[in-house]
């Protein structure tokens, strides 16, 4: 399996990173696929969250989830339910825990992936960030279970789709804008000539 490992400074016992997908040849998710949710093959996905574990050293497998673009928190602590059976994916678009050794994870396509640690109070988070996620509060979720201060977090954007290729109508600049009016320079507008440009560019 293939791993980006951010440039973020982190201290030791603390890691960050993520999976890349490898040849595509094999099927249509690549070598790297770990998400059951997408009709791949299950042996394949299992194996592949296997090969993870073991590349990582991890003595607790992590809790996946099972994502639904919305607002939900998954804190893990000693006596939560997804530890005790792991075997059920919980339903939450972001993972928070102060515990040791326990690996927080999210899976993302084309979505925001957003790390979150505070060095003063050992806390992690691993936030799923699409659009639906944005609005609803996904990252507010997220950051209310920390006991840091805000200016005491650390924060990691991951790679993501990119402004050039990620076209939305105007609903979805309205349901931002609606809560996040400083939103409104981000928003660029196209015209169909240059998105019919930027189309016969890329074939």
């Amino acid at each position: 399996m293939q791993y980006l490992w951010p440039d973020w400074p982190l201290p030791a016992g603390v890691r960050s990173f993520v999976t890349l997908a490898g040849d595509f040849q094999q099927s249509i998710y690549g070598t790297g696929n770990l998400g059951l949710h997408v009709e791949d093959s299950p042996p394949s996905v299992l194996n592949n969250r296997q090969v993870l574990a073991v590349d990582m050293g991890w003595r607790r497998s992590p809790v996946w989830l099972k994502q639904v673009h919305g607002n939900q928190t998954l804190t893990l602590t000693p006596d939560c339910d997804a530890l005790k059976n792991q075997a059920a994916e919980a339903t939450a678009d972001a993972v928070y825990t102060n515990m040791l050794k326990v690996p927080c994870v999210v899976l993302t396509a084309d979505c925001l992936p957003i790390l979150v640690y505070s060095r003063v109070t050992q806390e992690v988070a691993a936030i799923h960030a699409g659009w639906r996620g944005l609005v609803a509060g996904v990252i507010e979720s997220a950051l209310s279970n920390f006991n840091a201060p805000s200016q005491e977090l650390s924060v990691w954007l991951g790679p993501a789709i990119g402004p050039d290729y990620f076209e939305v109508g105007g609903e979805v600049r309205q349901c931002f804008l609606h809560q996040y009016a400083y939103l409104t320079p981000v928003f660029k507008a196209q015209t169909v000539h240059e998105l019919a440009d930027k189309w016969l560019m890329d074939i």
